[in-house]
């Protein structure tokens, strides 16, 4: 995890203002196969190892299990038309739940081949 006031922000640049408050790291998703691309920031801070990809229900099986429900709705939603959307949940690690995470994203559906895509970017606030 970045040092605090010294977060890597979206695009790789650092940000000692945004650092102060919180970690933030783009993710892709391709809603075609089910992985998600995660960086080495979101990996460590969801207890997820080395590596880039997941599954989805690797990813939600980090988040505290009383949203994991409301979690799989909301991308199955996603995965089906076109839109925006965000969430806020807290992660989950050896059985406590902990680091709060809020995530802002977008669906993208291709035509004609229908192929489709989920970015956004998981944001981890400095509590």
């Amino acid at each position: 995890m970045p040092a605090r006031g010294k977060s890597t922000g979206i695009d790789g640049s650092h940000d000692a203002g945004l650092g102060q408050f919180c970690a933030a790291e783009a993710w892709s998703g391709n809603l075609d196969t089910g992985l998600f691309a995660l960086k080495a920031t979101t990996r460590q801070i969801l207890g997820l190892g080395t590596g880039s990809g997941c599954g989805l229900l690797t990813l939600i099986d980090c988040f505290d299990p009383a949203d994991r429900a409301r979690l799989i709705d909301l991308f199955e939603r996603v995965a089906g038309e076109p839109m925006r959307f965000s969430f806020a949940t807290t992660i989950a690690r050896h059985g406590k739940i902990g680091q709060a995470v809020f995530c802002i994203g977008r669906s993208e559906r291709r035509e004609p081949t229908g192929s489709g895509t989920l970015n956004g970017v998981f944001i981890f606030p400095h509590l």
